[in-house]
C-alpha cells in the first residue's frame, strides 16, 4: 500500500519482485490516493493487473475515529486500516496471504521466505527480539487469523495505536509461549522451544533469520548473504534510505541495476568530521548538477563502512531520501562495481579522471565543467572520478546558478535549499530514526 508520496517506494516494490522472478501480473498494489492511481494507470512502464484503492472515502475510513485524532496523520489511518481490511477481504475469501512492509528486500524470490516447518500452520512472521514483526509475515485463511486481523482492525480504529504493538498484544493473548521469558531472538531456538506448533490448537512460528535479516538486530555479517532471502529495514527513518540501507549491505538482485549504470565520484572517501561535512557538501553541489545532466549516477565512499545500520557508512553522510528521493537523481553503493564483476560478470571499470584545467578562472572552471557533461568522447567511461581539491575551490553561486532551483538553489535570495549531507553526519552512533535526516515513516 502507498500513495503519491511513496512512488518511488511502490515502483520498487514492482521492480524487486520482478527482479527475482516474479511475474508482473502477481503482483498488487493498493493506492490510498488518487495521485497513485493515475500514476499506475497512465504513467508508470509496470502495467499492473490489479490496481485498487483504499483512499479516505472507503466506508471503514469514513466511519472511523481516526482521521479526527491529530496526532496521527492521514497516510498512517489509511495504510493501517487498508492491511487489516485487505488481510480480512483476502482470507475470508479462503486465500493465504503472504504480506511485507515497503522497507523489504528481497533478495530471492519470494516463495523461498514462505519455507515452514509446520503444514497445518496459521501464521508465520518474523522475529524482533522476544517479539513478532507485523513487517513480514504469512497468514492462512482460519479462525486464528481472522481473529487475529479483526482485533488489530478493532482496537486500532478506537485507539490509533500503532499495529505492530497490537499484533504483538493479541499474540501475548492467544499464544502462551509468547509470554516466555525464554523466547530469543533466534527464531530457530525459539521454534526449538514450542516444537514448532505454538499455542495450540493453533499454530505460529517465527520465520528463521537464516532466510529473514531484520537489520535492527544487529551486525551483517558478509559470509550470510547466501542464506538470506530477505532483509527487512527495520527501524530505519523514512524515505528511501531503508532501500538503499539494505542494498548497500546486501546489494541488489537485479542484474540490469549492475550492468547498465554509469556512475561520477570523487578522488578521495569521507569520515565524520566537521572538515569533511563542509567538503562533501561543497562537493555534491556539482556532483548533484553533472548528474541531473548526464544521468550518470553518484557514488560515495566513506572512510570506514561498518555493517551495522547505525555505524558510518555512505548512507550516513549524505541524504539520499533527498538526492534520489526528493530530486530523483540516481545513486548507487560504493561496492557497486566490485558487486558488478563478481554477480554478474560486468568487465572492469573503466575510468575517466576529470580534470578542469590548471591553471585557469572560475569562470573557465566551469564552463568546462558544461561543456564535460555535452561531450560524447568519454561518455564511454564507466566511471568519472571528480578532483575534491579542484571541486572545493569553485564559486558556490556560480556553481548554484548552473544547478538552478531543480536542484535546490534559489536564484533571488543565492540559498540552497538544504545541505546534501546528513543532519546526523557527527552522530557515529546514530538511533532508531537518527540515520541520516531522522524523518519518521509517517
Amino acid at each position: 500500500m502507498g500513495g503519491a508520496s511513496f512512488i518511488w517506494a511502490l515502483e520498487h516494490f514492482v521492480n524487486a519482485l520482478q527482479d527475482v522472478g516474479l511475474p508482473q501480473d502477481s503482483i498488487g498494489i493498493d493506492c490510498i490516493d488518487e495521485e497513485c492511481l493515475d500514476h499506475f494507470r497512465h504513467d508508470s512502464s509496470n502495467k499492473l493487473v490489479r490496481l485498487e484503492s483504499f483512499t479516505i472515502s472507503h466506508p471503514l475510513v469514513a466511519k472511523s475515529q481516526c482521521l479526527d485524532n491529530p496526532t496521527v496523520s492521514n497516510t498512517r489511518c489509511l495504510v493501517s486500516l487498508g492491511k487489516t481490511d485487505i488481510a480480512l477481504k483476502i482470507l475470508k475469501e479462503q486465500d493465504a496471504i503472504f504480506f511485507f512492509d515497503a522497507d523489504v528486500l528481497f533478495l530471492k524470490h519470494p516463495y523461498k521466505a514462505m519455507k515452514v516447518r509446520n503444514r497445518n500452520l496459521s501464521l508465520s512472521s518474523q522475529a524482533e527480539n522476544s517479539k513478532a514483526n507485523f513487517g513480514i509475515l504469512l497468514a492462512y485463511p482460519g479462525p486464528f487469523t481472522l481473529a487475529l486481523f479483526g482485533y488489530i482492525q478493532q482496537v486500532f480504529d478506537l485507539t490509533q495505536g500503532f499495529d505492530q504493538g497490537i499484533f504483538n498484544n493479541f499474540l501475548k493473548r492467544v499464544v502462551p509461549t509468547m509470554q516466555s521469558t525464554n523466547i530469543t531472538s533466534d527464531a530457530d531456538e525459539h521454534s526449538k522451544i514450542c516444537h514448532g506448533i505454538c499455542g495450540e490448537p493453533y499454530n505460529y512460528e517465527l520465520l528463521s533469520r537464516k532466510m529473514c535479516m531484520n537489520l535492527m538486530l544487529g551486525n551483517y555479517d558478509e559470509n550470510d548473504h547466501p542464506n538470506h532471502v530477505v532483509a527487512h529495514g527495520t527501524c530505519i527513518e523514512g524515505g528511501i534510505l531503508p532501500q538503499i540501507a539494505m542494498k548497500t549491505f546486501f546489494g541488489s538482485p537485479s542484474r540490469p541495476h549492475y550492468l547498465s549504470q554509469k556512475t561520477i565520484t570523487l578522488d578521495r572517501a569521507f569520515n565524520n568530521t566537521q572538515q569533511d561535512e563542509e567538503l562533501l557538501n561543497q562537493c555534491m553541489k556539482v556532483l548533484v548538477y553533472v548528474a541531473k545532466q548526464t544521468g550518470r549516477a553518484i557514488r560515495i565512499t566513506s572512510a570506514r563502512r561498518n555493517h551495522m545500520i547505525y555505524r558510518l557508512n555512505w548512507f550516513r553522510l549524505v541524504s539520499s531520501s533527498y538526492i534520489v528521493g526528493e530530486l530523483g537523481l540516481a545513486m548507487v553503493e560504493d561496492q557497486y562495481y566490485p558487486r558488478a564483476t563478481e554477480w554478474f560478470q560486468r568487465p572492469p571499470p573503466t575510468i575517466y579522471s576529470v580534470s578542469l584545467g590548471q591553471p585557469t578562472t572560475n569562470r573557465t572552471k566551469l564552463q568546462q565543467l558544461v561543456d564535460l557533461t555535452a561531450r560524447t568522447d568519454d561518455a564511454s567511461s564507466d566511471e568519472w572520478v571528480f578532483s575534491v581539491s579542484e571541486l572545493s575551490q569553485l564559486d558556490d553561486k556560480s556553481v548554484g546558478r548552473l544547478a538552478g532551483k531543480e536542484l535546490g538553489y534559489d536564484l533571488d535570495t543565492g540559498a540552497w535549499k538544504r545541505p546534501f549531507t546528513c543532519a546526523n553526519i557527527l552522530d557515529e552512533r546514530g538511533s532508531c530514526l537518527g540515520i541520516c535526516d531522522g524523518n519518521a515513516n509517517f
